[in-house]
């Protein structure tokens, strides 16, 4: 996660991540080793209300290659893929995510109060 040059992205990022809601969800776009997209829950609306804060969220976040970080202006980066890029290659919008954790660094996370 960069926190320093995306805090709110990457910040919302890890907090979806620690209560769960990327857990089993599919991968809903894919383009050739590009990217792929995933954080819109399986059903008819896109989004979802925030079990937390009782708000609407819709942020489908999507997984670049290392090298193809800028885009068009439309997209923030909030993380870098450190290892596992065969991984990457090879996803489609045929898989799904078992579970996402965060492994490291989680005690530099600042809630807001």
């Amino acid at each position: 996660m960069d926190g320093y040059s995306a805090p709110i992205n990457g910040g919302n990022f890890v907090d979806l991540v620690q209560r769960g809601f990327y857990d089993g969800l599919p991968f809903i776009r894919s383009e050739d080793n590009f990217f792929v997209q995933t954080g819109d829950p399986v059903g008819a609306e896109e989004g979802f209300i925030d079990p937390k804060t009782k708000q609407y969220r819709s942020i489908p976040n999507e997984l670049t290659p290392p090298g193809f970080n800028l885009m068009d202006g439309r997209y923030s980066v909030f993380g870098y893929l450190v290892q596992g890029k065969e991984v990457l290659e090879e996803l489609t919008d045929q898989d799904k995510i078992i579970s996402a954790k965060v492994v490291y660094g989680l005690n530099n996370l600042v809630q807001p109060s």
